[in-house]
Formats: C-alpha cells, structure tokens, sequence
C-alpha cells in the first residue's frame, strides 16, 4: 500500500508470513525515492519427506509513507502495488503484478509484462500501450495503442504492458 505521509519521514511497516528475509530497498535523491523489493528464494535447511509436496508461502505486504511532493519509482519481479489517496508523481516498473493506483493524483507511468492495472483519473492525457491482446475503452475495442489528449490537463497517465488493456471514461481496468 503506497501512501503519502502526514510527516517528512519515509515510514514502511513490513508484514512477512515466512521467517526467510524479504528486502525493501530505498533510495532518496533529491526530490525522488526509488523502492525496490527482493524475495529471497526459500531453501530448505534439510530435506524432508512429506506425504503431499507443497510451496511454501513467499509473501509479504508493506505499507510505505511517503511525504507530499516527493516522486517515486517503484521496481520489482512479482509484486502488487496499490495507492491510497497518492498525490506524488509515480513510477512503476513491474515483471508481473496487479497494479491498484485508485484515483491517480499526478502524473503516472506504469510498466509491466504481465499483469492488471485498475485506475481512475479525471482531467488526464492517457497514453495505453500493450504489445500483445486488446485496449478496450467504453466498449470499443483497440489494437495495440490508445491515446486521450486532454487540453487542460494536469497530469499525463502512461501504461504500457504485453497483453490487454482496459480503459472505461478515465477508469483503467487492467491487462491479464
């Protein structure tokens, strides 16, 4: 979850369910923060027979402050990511993952391979990209690349991903 802070600290609660390390990385220069997440792989200490083979759980979740103004680049492999009432330009660059930026307050760019993006946003230039399936917007289905050029627009909203997206009047609705 990616919020912006009442402080000018940069706060992130980490919640694993397994003992093995998990790294948030953070990076500030400037007026920009770059996050990046690292899953350690598990490894067994010992093998052990189990009657039913199983993969063990490699989540976490983090809830990351960020104070007003600063911009922030997000990467990582396979991870969620999802806003709360964000107002700080963003960037996320993704393998696979779910993105949920909710009301987009600033500009924004998301990247992906694989994945969905849900967003809203009002007054924006939008620019959605996917190499490989569809765009749908209000029903109508394009080919490879949509764009929305708004006059007196605030912000610039930019997706780009391998398979299909959505767009429904300003709402986002994701790539599978």
């Amino acid at each position: 979850m990616l919020e912006n802070s009442k402080t000018d600290f940069i706060e992130i609660t980490l919640f694993a369910e397994n003992s093995n390390e998990q790294h948030i990385d953070v990076k500030q220069e400037n007026n920009e923060i770059q996050i990046g997440f690292q899953l350690d792989e598990v490894q067994e200490k010992e093998i052990i027979f189990r009657k039913f083979i199983t993969k063990r759980l490699q989540r976490a979740n983090a809830i990351i402050k960020v104070p007003k103004g600063k911009k922030v680049t997000i990467i990582g492999k396979d991870i969620d990511v999802e806003s709360k009432d964000f107002k700080n330009p963003l960037e996320i660059y993704i393998e696979n993952g779910i993105v949920k930026l909710n009301t987009i307050k600033a500009t924004t760019v998301v990247k992906l391979y694989s994945g969905n993006v849900y967003a809203t946003s009002k007054g924006s230039t939008i620019k959605v990209i996917s190499n490989q399936g569809n765009i749908k917007v209000d029903a109508v289905f394009y080919q490879k690349e949509y764009k929305k050029e708004e006059v007196l627009a605030t912000k610039e909203i930019w997706l780009f991903a391998k398979n299909n997206g959505f767009v429904k009047n300003d709402y986002i609705s994701g790539w599978n």
